[in-house]
């Protein structure tokens, strides 16, 4: 009865909105009176998912309970609906520091679903390139260059996916103006793009191209490699859809650091 009775609350609270409630009553459900034989369903905890869900996270604010209630099916296999999990991790993720959202949520939170997702059944291949591209500049302005680096390769290499130019040119920023070995990882983005299937000589045309092109000649005065500085520009110069300007003025111009390398 007691089992019954606190679904029941769940269930209720969760079609309330009432997602604070909701979660304390799951947790008492699952801590007090699940067991083998009566474990909680997949519905309950869906129930209370999309309660924390609605309204980007109630603002994020929801985030900690959400991505326990992942982790959660997660480990009892149940399979998570491809929306809900896109919505929560996009949603965990703002612009303060380490990704959070008045100090909510945040990157740590969103690797955490991710893991979470991608071990459910099916789950590799739940979450669309827009989560893992939010995730990726996150982690980017973050200073997280290689945890950045490691996802974009990922996308690009394993679920073949083509990230929009302002992905690759987040990462490329963000290593570009770092100090040591990170400037070099910029060739590597510059690398995964053309993977991508996108052409240098073409990029030059929009301007998150040409902030990846002006980021590669950043990174390549800085390592001294002034071959590799003329090449990018020589693309950019080739870009058409620039007049009145050309590619190459346009990249030169994209930033102070861009035009002191020039």
């Amino acid at each position: 009865f007691d089992f019954k009775s606190v679904l029941s609350d769940v269930m209720q609270k969760s079609t309330m909105g009432h997602w604070k409630s909701a979660t304390r009553k799951l947790k008492k459900l699952t801590k007090q009176y699940s067991s083998a034989d009566r474990p909680v369903p997949r519905e309950a905890y869906l129930a209370v998912l999309e309660a924390c869900a609605a309204d980007r996270l109630n603002g994020a604010r929801a985030s900690e309970p959400a991505r326990r209630i992942l982790e959660d099916m997660a480990t009892f296999g149940f399979e998570i609906p491809a929306e809900l999990a896109n919505t929560c991790v996009v949603s965990s993720l703002g612009e303060g520091p380490g990704g959070t959202h008045d100090q909510c949520g945040g990157i740590d939170t969103a690797l955490a679903m991710v893991a979470a997702i991608e071990s459910s059944p099916g789950g590799a291949d739940i979450l669309t390139d827009a989560s893992y591209c939010r995730l990726v500049s996150a982690l980017a302005k973050d200073g997280a260059i290689e945890e950045a680096e490691l996802v974009l390769r990922s996308m690009v290499v394993e679920k073949s996916f083509t990230p929009p130019l302002s992905t690759f040119a987040d990462v490329a920023k963000a290593a570009a103006r770092s100090e040591g070995d990170h400037v070099e990882d910029v060739l590597q983005v510059l690398t995964y793009a053309k993977a991508a299937g996108y052409e240098l000589d073409n990029i030059a045309a929009v301007e998150t191209g040409r902030e990846l092109l002006a980021s590669g000649v950043i990174a390549a005065e800085k390592m001294d490699n002034l071959a590799l500085g003329l090449r990018l520009l020589t693309a950019a110069a080739k870009a058409e859809g620039c007049a009145p300007d050309s590619g190459d003025d346009l990249v030169a111009s994209s930033s102070s650091a861009a035009q002191r390398a020039c």
